[in-house]
């Protein structure tokens, strides 16, 4: 008879366990929900936010592009060049034509310059593009990382809930699944999210491609410049060509400018690649606690039943 007593505490002590472990764990269940809900709608509208940021800005840019005049394919220093050989074929004195060698000369330098100042000042703006297309890509991944929690956190029971994550690769398809009426909202807004941020990794790929195309041409033509400064001194012009000096320090800087932004644009990719190939995801604070405790909870309520 003691026997069958001291059992029966044992039981119902287990089932007192069970049964506050089980109120727990659906109390805590549901913060979480509640948590994911309000989470997962910021989230959503921050993405929408940054990414009519960023489309304002390619909408600008494809306006300034058709705005341009025309490209004659003729520079002003090569139109120049070609205005001194035709002087020069009409009958000019030597000092005519030396005269006519080092203007050249300066008009060629000082465009160069000028085209070298020009695509390193586009690259400063096109590190500020690639940032904010990194930031709407980093707020639509957030966005569909939390989406699919808030999914996966309704739709889950049993031990599939201990496997819950903030990483929407880990999806499993749960044998007790609610009733498709009853996620359907949930779903469509996961669809949504996964078609925004594939979208946004595409043409986030696109502009890193464009970025890497321009950090080659600001190069090159920084090289250029460079390699003309140095050239000046053993071109033999005049000392009143003062003007051609100046062109020469001038291509000079503009080379050197050219180098740093060829550079600073160059680690800005690798950075964006960096951080895109990365798997880890800066998930607000207050969400990763609540689920840390919602699945610990969970843990202990099927430990407590067993």
């Amino acid at each position: 008879m003691m026997f069958v007593l001291v059992a029966g505490c044992g039981w119902w002590e287990k089932h007192q366990a069970c049964t506050a472990a089980t109120e727990a764990d659906a109390a805590e269940w549901a913060t979480l929900q509640s948590t994911l809900d309000a989470a997962s709608a910021e989230a959503a509208q921050q993405a929408l936010a940054s990414r009519a940021a960023v489309e304002t800005v390619e909408s600008s840019l494809a306006q300034a592009v058709a705005a341009a005049p025309p490209d004659t394919g003729m520079s002003r220093g090569e139109a120049a060049q070609d205005a001194f050989t035709r002087a020069s074929r009409v009958g000019g004195t030597a000092k005519g034509l030396s005269d006519a060698r080092w203007t050249d000369w300066t008009m060629k330098t000082q465009e160069q310059a000028r085209e070298t100042d020009r695509l390193s000042e586009q690259a400063s703006h096109e590190v500020e593009r690639l940032e904010l297309w990194g930031r709407a890509h980093a707020d639509a991944t957030m966005a569909l990382v939390l989406t699919s929690a808030r999914y996966e956190a309704r739709v889950r029971s049993g031990d599939a809930r201990l496997s819950l994550s903030l990483d929407p690769t880990s999806a499993l398809s749960p044998s007790a699944a609610p009733e498709p009426e009853k996620v359907a909202d949930l779903r469509a807004a996961l669809g949504e999210a996964s078609v925004t941020m594939a979208e946004l990794r595409r043409n986030l790929t696109r502009v890193a491609g464009e970025l890497d195309t321009l950090a080659f041409r600001v190069d090159s033509a920084g090289q250029t410049a460079s390699a003309a400064a140095k050239n000046y001194v053993y071109l033999g012009f005049p000392p009143e060509a003062q003007v051609a000096q100046a062109a020469a320090l001038a291509a000079g800087s503009a080379g050197k400018r050219a180098t740093e932004s060829a550079a600073t644009l160059r680690a800005a990719v690798a950075k964006w690649r960096k951080d895109t190939d990365s798997d880890a995801v800066h998930a607000p604070p207050a969400v990763v606690d609540e689920l840390a405790r919602a699945v610990g909870l969970a843990r202990a309520a099927d430990e407590a039943c067993r």
